[in-house]
């Protein structure tokens, strides 16, 4: 994803990992996790409502995840990205 989506003929996305949940109370009965930082929120909204790769990922998934997934958007409080 991180490679394939552009904004302005450029990769704008900082960092996109995804992987299985591991099987414990705390993951709450979600089976998958994913992480998609981005320099601004600019550049979310632009994922979120424009971004031609990220419309054809949601494309492949609608249908397929149910209930909607939860989204959690935060600034960055307690130390730098690794």
């Amino acid at each position: 994803m991180a490679q394939d989506a552009k904004k302005d003929g450029k990769p704008y996305i900082l960092r996109c990992v995804a992987g299985p949940a591991v099987d414990d109370a705390r993951s709450q009965g979600y089976t998958l996790a994913a992480q998609t930082t981005f320099s601004s929120l600019d550049d979310m909204k632009y994922y979120d409502n424009e971004c031609e790769a990220h419309a054809a990922l949601k494309a492949v998934a609608k249908g397929k995840v149910e209930p909607p997934p939860l989204m959690v958007c935060f600034d960055n409080a307690v130390g730098t990205s690794s």
